[in-house]
């Protein structure tokens, strides 16, 4: 699972080949569970997953939650959270991710997409304050 942000409104997503720095602590949970740090500090996109694999068949499924620090201030975006998923395996996978958009920009729009094919079916529920 990724996650880019946009500054238009959505019409447009960054994705350049440095645009983002993210990092992931993801630990199955199986009888001797263990633990795997990925990072990135220039890709085009914030890694949610790590090298796990989340996928789309019966009774593989995640639920996230994520925090994006201060979106609408021109500075680096941080986005931080925490989550877990059933992949293919079918071992469960808990995750505890950050990254930040590295440019200094207001977010008005974010993306989710996985890096190979759709997300078939989902609810997404935004929570925010007024400014």
């Amino acid at each position: 699972l990724w996650m880019r942000t946009s500054t238009d409104g959505g019409s447009t997503y960054d994705a350049g080949a440095s645009d983002y720095e993210w990092y992931v602590n993801s630990t199955e949970l199986d009888t001797t569970p263990s633990s795997v740090d990925t990072a990135d500090d220039a890709d085009n996109q914030i890694e949610i997953t790590g090298t796990d694999t989340m996928g789309n068949q019966a009774n593989e499924n995640g639920a996230f939650t994520i925090w994006i620090s201060n979106p609408r201030a021109v500075q680096y975006c941080r986005i931080y959270g925490q989550g877990n998923f059933t992949g293919s395996t079918p071992t469960g996978v808990a995750v505890n991710f950050t990254g930040s958009r590295k440019a200094a920009a207001d977010v008005d729009a974010i993306r989710f997409l996985m890096n190979s094919g759709n997300i078939t079916t989902g609810e997404f529920i935004l929570y925010g304050l007024s400014a």
